[in-house]
């Protein structure tokens, strides 16, 4: 019997070792990816009814997260989550990459129609002669000056 006590120790030293291991290996793939700064938020499916996602943790940080799908389950981080499903993210991991480039890819275009938006904007603004630096308030009276002067002829 103590033979049997001696390798369930050993099992659940390695057992243990072994998800200590894999947990530090999550943290160095969310460490890179927060070192990105994409600020984009995704997820895809895990089995057994769990979500694997990139996006913002309890922290206000960006990190990697898993949640049991409802509407009433909240994210813990990667590293803390249950061995069981712990073990299904290596296999979501390419997946949530594919979605973190689409949606980098995404919201990149769309930054780039509103910039094309704001130039064309600036554009239009320096085609009808409006000034780039704000006014002051001795601009603002020399216009009220030449619209008086434009309504009121001066008298000789």
């Amino acid at each position: 019997m103590s033979e049997k006590a001696r390798t369930l120790g050993e099992i659940a030293m390695r057992l243990n070792e072994e998800s200590i291991r894999l947990r530090d290996a999550f943290d160095s793939l969310d460490q890179r990816l927060q070192a990105l700064n994409l600020g984009v938020e995704v997820s895809v499916d895990l089995p057994r009814n769990y979500e694997l996602s990139y996006g913002r943790t309890g922290n206000n940080k960006w990190g990697l997260r898993i949640k049991a799908k409802g509407p009433d389950n909240n994210y813990v981080r990667v590293r803390d989550a249950p061995r069981k499903v712990l073990m299904e993210v290596p296999d979501a991991i390419p997946a949530l990459l594919d979605a973190l480039n689409d949606k980098a890819a995404e919201l990149t275009n769309e930054l780039n129609v509103a910039l094309d938006i704001a130039k064309k904007t600036l554009a239009a603004l320096d085609a009808a002669g409006l000034p780039e630096d704000p006014l002051t308030p001795e601009d603002l009276a020399n216009i009220e000056r030449k619209r008086a002067s434009d309504i009121l002829p001066e008298e000789n």
